[in-house]
């Protein structure tokens, strides 16, 4: 996953929905668990189990 802001697919695969206070966390918060890569491994963790 690669964040469309940095050039990454527009699609659904390439989505994670975030609530605004979180979504906040993710791109302001130094010490977030929310970082690129735990988000990323969510996601996957899901497609594996298949439960997209």
């Amino acid at each position: 996953m690669l964040p469309l802001s940095q050039g990454g697919d527009d699609s659904f695969i390439n989505v994670i929905a975030l609530c605004p206070k979180d979504h906040r966390k993710a791109h302001f918060e130094k010490d977030s668990f929310l970082t690129q890569e735990s988000l990323s491994n969510i996601v996957k963790a899901k497609l594996t189990v298949g439960n997209c």
